[in-house]
């Protein structure tokens, strides 16, 4: 996951997906800790420039619930 913070904003840049390697047997998803971001979700802005159609299908159903933020898609 790529955050940006400045001052009092937080803008979300990439959502941070991971696919597993074949160590990691058994596991899907390898999805990012936002514990820091559920903390100050009062300072996160947007979530921006998201490229990748498979991570915004895959990873944000586990973040979004999570903040009400904005979503600016880029391609």
């Amino acid at each position: 996951m790529t955050v940006l913070e400045y001052e009092d904003d937080i803008i979300i840049i990439d959502a941070g997906l991971m696919f597993p390697g074949e160590e990691m047997l058994g596991i899907d998803l390898v999805i990012p800790d936002i514990s820091y971001l559920k903390e100050n979700k009062e300072k996160v802005r947007v979530s921006s420039s998201l490229t990748d159609t498979r991570t915004i299908s895959v990873a944000l159903p586990y973040i979004l619930p999570h903040l009400n933020v904005p979503i600016m898609l880029r391609s």
